[in-house]
């Protein structure tokens, strides 16, 4: 394999996924350590929830209930984006359960034009369960909250492009010492992300454990610079998505239920290939992710036509994604 390392790539995103109290803050210091062993000059950030949270508040707070979850998790998202660097290696140590949401950080990342990895911490819902119940009171999430919470895992997946490359620990079965090897593995990654100028042991360890180099960011819907420019943004956007998610049930209905197959949008747009049905509330969730991810950035064409281009290449991302 022919690895190409470019020089100030940024730093990496290390993205913990995992159910409360399965371990995630001892892996995010674990890594932090054997960073700062590997490359002492290394800056390092922990952002965890605690970071987001007022003196009043506990755990349970944060996710009593769908209004207080989408509240914390816009504040965690807001705080991603205020100390993502290109200088700083960002740990993010909270729950992110959501796939969804793990999209729309690794979206904030790429816009800087920073890596981002995935590391799963796959402990049993009945582990955390207990190890959450052993915890001081303050530190331990109610009881009704954590039934709640440990069954809305949707586990990554190496396959998607923005939960790769995904490291797993298992703390339930693994030895320390694997899981040293874990995060000795993300070090790696986070090392030679930024490695021009490094020895060949970081690129060879990232090679090993990654399966793939640490330059070259492809260009994609969530990286491209060919942004919409502020004025009547919103408006425009919605509109023409509107339009097309319309063409879309459209044509799904003239397939009586059936997989729409080509889907046309007019000369010169890309067509979009239905080979299953796309339901009402999964292009109402496209529709939020991209109007979420065009306004946070600056671009300098605003043509209806370009929007909906943009739109249609999202869909067909999201269609291709497992």
């Amino acid at each position: 394999m022919h690895c190409v390392y470019t020089e100030n790539l940024g730093m990496p995103l290390v993205m913990l996924v995992g159910r409360p109290s399965s371990g995630k803050t001892s892996i995010a210091c674990q890594i932090e350590a054997v960073i700062k062993q590997l490359d002492p000059g290394r800056s390092i950030d922990i952002l965890d929830d605690r970071s987001i949270m007022s003196a009043s508040q506990s755990k349970s707070d944060c996710y009593r209930d769908s209004k207080q979850e989408k509240m914390t998790l816009g504040a965690l998202r807001s705080s991603v984006e205020r100390r993502l660097s290109k200088s700083t290696v960002l740990i993010f140590d909270s729950l992110n359960m959501i796939k969804g949401y793990r999209y729309e950080i690794w979206a904030l990342a790429r816009q800087i034009g920073t890596r981002c990895c995935v590391v799963s911490i796959e402990t049993g819902a009945e582990t955390c369960k207990a190890w959450n119940a052993a915890r001081d009171f303050e530190e331990r999430y109610e009881t009704a909250v954590m039934d709640d919470l440990v069954g809305r895992l949707e586990r990554p997946d190496s396959i998607r492009r923005w939960e790769s490359p995904l490291f797993s620990v298992y703390p339930e079965r693994e030895s320390r010492e694997e899981m040293t090897r874990v995060c000795e593995a993300v070090a790696a990654y986070c090392i030679a992300s930024n490695s021009a100028g490094k020895g060949p042991l970081e690129r060879a360890k990232l090679s090993a454990v990654t399966g793939q180099a640490a330059g070259d960011l492809k260009q994609s819907i969530a990286t491209s610079q060919n942004t919409l420019a502020p004025v009547n943004l919103l408006h425009d956007v919605d509109k023409e998505v509107q339009v097309t998610i319309k063409q879309v049930l459209d044509a799904q209905t003239l397939a009586g239920g059936a997989p729409a197959g080509i889907v046309s949008f007019g000369p010169d747009m890309p067509v979009l290939n239905l080979t299953r049905p796309i339901s009402t509330v999964e292009l109402r969730r496209w529709k939020r992710m991209f109007v979420k991810m065009v306004t946070n950035t600056t671009f300098s064409e605003s043509r209806p036509v370009h929007i909906k281009s943009l739109f249609v290449k999202f869909m067909i991302e999201q269609i291709h994604s497992p």
